[in-house]
């Protein structure tokens, strides 16, 4: 039992001392701890695509946990271990607060990216399942985001929702590539997975518990609380209108 934190830095401060360091983009790098994301199968080279996705997929394919979690050096899940434990073995999944953006997620991706990647990932998901395209469709309309790629769930979870996402990231990949797109723009397949991942928990009906986020220097709650409630009360007057 693992919760993880996706890290390039020596950290002084973790607010939970259950959780684990792992490097991420390790390979040919220094070593900072003991786990990092090029040990055994990985694509630690490919982090600055996939960004703390690296991670996941290298404790999805080596790591033995009876539950995985992944948090950010800079973002933690504001819950105990006790808690974590108690939710797990009831097969909940802990994820983040839902995130409200001021647009459709599909236009707020499109505002801030490529709109190419955008339709190459539909386009993915329409000849890989007809059903979860629809559902795609329709949830891509809202603006409710589960955000930052971040969840703790049993093995099973794990295994079944990494088995779907990184063959989609990999097809979207190999089309898009990042020839064109400058450093942050290379970063689509982080992107596109919080989109995927929002898609997923929905599709599948999984019970999750949204657990409040801390930032990485103290205990203090994460300032996108009120973000959220601005792009929540936004969108509900505003944004549907021009969302299509």
């Amino acid at each position: 039992m693992a919760v993880y934190m996706a890290t390039k830095h020596i950290q002084k401060k973790i607010p939970y001392d259950y959780i684990i360091p792992i490097q991420v983009a390790s390979l040919g790098e220094e070593e900072l701890y003991n786990i990092n994301d090029s040990q055994h199968n990985h694509i630690s080279e490919r982090n600055y695509i996939y960004s703390e996705l690296t991670a996941l997929y290298s404790l999805w394919k080596n790591t033995k946990d009876d539950f995985i979690g992944l948090c950010h050096y800079r973002r933690f899940f504001n819950i105990t271990i006790e808690d974590i434990k108690k939710q797990i073995n009831e097969g909940v999944v802990i994820i983040p607060q839902k995130a409200y953006l001021g647009r459709s997620l599909k236009n707020q991706f499109i505002y801030n990216h490529p709109v190419e990647i955008w339709e190459k990932m539909m386009s993915v998901l329409e000849i890989k399942d007809s059903l979860i395209y629809e559902k795609a469709v329709e949830i891509f309309q809202n603006n409710i985001m589960y955000p930052f790629n971040m969840v703790i769930g049993n093995k099973k979870f794990i295994d079944e929702y990494c088995s779907w996402l990184f063959p989609i990231l990999f097809e979207i990949e190999n089309e898009v590539g990042t020839n064109l797109l400058n450093q942050y723009q290379q970063r689509y397949a982080g992107f596109l997975s919080e989109r995927l991942f929002t898609l997923y928990v929905f599709y599948h009906k999984i019970e999750v518990e949204e657990v409040i986020l801390i930032n990485e220097k103290s205990r203090k709650i994460s300032p996108s609380i009120v973000r959220n409630i601005r792009n929540k009360l936004f969108f509900y007057f505003f944004g549907r209108k021009n969302s299509e």
